[in-house]
């Protein structure tokens, strides 16, 4: 694989996040998880995770799930927009590229 198609494909990955994000759809919540490695490893680092394990720190699918399901439904009008801080490990397997680990954060006013 080229270098300038692994850069696309994971670019590609950001933006379905970003409009899923947007969309706020739950019935496509499925599709969206397929983002995500089906691993107990993987984690969402929330905006006040200062442990592994403790509030705002979700690890695995189901977590992970939970945590995007209440993000959509009682989240309000967020906007994944800049200023904020996105940090993101993908890895490539047989789905593709996927996100491993995320945390991200933002400005508090």
């Amino acid at each position: 694989m080229q270098d300038d198609d692994a850069i696309a494909e994971v670019r590609e990955v950001f933006q379905r996040f970003q409009e899923g994000y947007t969309a706020r759809d739950p019935s496509r919540m499925d599709e969206f998880m397929n983002l995500f490695v089906p691993s107990e490893e993987a984690e969402l680092i929330g905006i006040g995770a200062s442990v592994r394990g403790g509030s705002e720190w979700f690890q695995g699918p189901e977590a992970i799930r939970e945590i995007i399901e209440s993000d959509w439904t009682y989240w309000g009008d967020v906007i994944l927009d800049w200023p904020f801080v996105f940090t993101a490990v993908v890895v490539r397997d047989q789905g593709g590229w996927r996100f491993h680990t995320i945390h991200w954060s933002m400005p508090v006013d």
